[in-house]
């Protein structure tokens, strides 16, 4: 048996857990799933949103619905579907049927003109897999030293108590913003830098019930929790790249930890981590083969979906792995 963590929070490897069609391949992969067990696979791949069972038999994917630069993922307790769709410079909702019910900001129209890619080299706004993308990584990796409205790259997105709508402005901006569950932009937050309330790549976001906003800070390497209007709470450290963050109803916060596009992984690249509500450390395990994550959710038996970053991992394994909880 392949276990890992430690006290409560231990989890088994399930091998081999995604059935796909023959032929088919996940690219960089943000999973969520539904109060039904349906699991829901956003990717950069040319089947952009694929439709499992919680035991991994394939049951439907969105045909015809173009969503290039698969990023961040959420479903709300009515069973609607958010994606940032980054290369697309739009936030859109859907219903579980992949009909489309709202598109917040414009169809390729970054809100940075520093960010207009040029569509004839590698990287253009319409690259669906994140491929040969040195013009787009170039850019990510110099600092910004202003923000712009939404959108430009948009990483993640989350819906609140409330129904508002919370997205994480990340590679082309600095900035948290806050919509009505109509798609209004009632408040923005945030600058380029290192201090409270400023970031270096927001790339993971989620709003608890108790209405506290956790960012995941990647290139800071701590999470920043907020409350629901953006007001500074507090400062969570000891984190390598958290790329994304999933908080329970319980108040545990689960984090998928990567690295650096600078360097390759030494040794066993970080992975998961697991917080008390406080913040307090409890769990932490790496991937199998020591590569990094980029993406997580945690289903209602308690199984967590982690993404294993899909450029680093073994050509052999899937860029999405399950564990159940032991």
């Amino acid at each position: 048996m392949n276990i890992v963590g430690s006290g409560d929070f231990r989890y088994e490897l399930v091998a081999d857990w995604a059935s796909l069609p023959d032929g088919w391949e996940l690219g960089q992969v943000s999973p969520a799933t539904d109060a039904h067990g349906y699991v829901y696979l956003f990717n950069r791949g040319k089947h952009p949103m694929i439709v499992l069972s919680s035991s991994g038999e394939f049951v439907t994917s969105w045909e015809g619905v173009v969503l290039p630069s698969a990023h961040g993922i959420h479903l709300d307790t009515d069973g609607n579907i958010f994606v940032t769709v980054m290369f697309g410079h739009v936030v859109c909702k859907y219903n579980r049927d992949g009909e489309l019910l709202m598109t917040i900001g414009e169809w390729n129209s970054p809100s940075n003109p520093d960010y207009q890619i040029d569509p004839a080299k590698d990287g253009a706004t319409a690259d669906p897999t994140w491929e040969g993308t040195a013009q787009v990584r170039s850019k990510m990796r110099s600092e910004l030293t202003r923000n712009f409205g939404p959108f430009t790259m948009p990483t993640d997105v989350a819906v609140g108590p409330r129904g508002d709508i919370f997205c994480t402005d990340g590679y082309g901006n600095a900035s948290i913003h806050k919509f009505s569950s109509s798609g209004e932009l009632l408040r923005s937050w945030g600058s380029p830098g290192r201090g409270p309330g400023e970031f270096r790549i927001p790339h993971g976001i989620w709003v608890h019930d108790d209405g506290r906003v956790f960012v995941a800070d990647r290139e800071n390497d701590r999470l920043q929790i907020f409350d629901l209007d953006g007001n500074f709470v507090a400062e969570w450290s000891g984190f390598s790249h958290p790329c994304d963050v999933f908080v329970r109803q319980d108040g545990v916060v689960f984090v998928a930890e990567g690295t650096s596009w600078n360097h390759n992984p030494v040794g066993t690249a970080p992975f998961v981590q697991v917080r008390s509500p406080d913040g307090e450390l409890i769990s932490k395990f790496s991937s199998p083969s020591g590569t990094p994550a980029h993406r997580i959710w945690v289903d209602s038996e308690g199984a967590l979906y982690v993404n294993q970053n899909a450029y680093r991992r073994p050509a052999d394994e899937q860029p999405i792995l399950k564990y159940q909880p032991v």
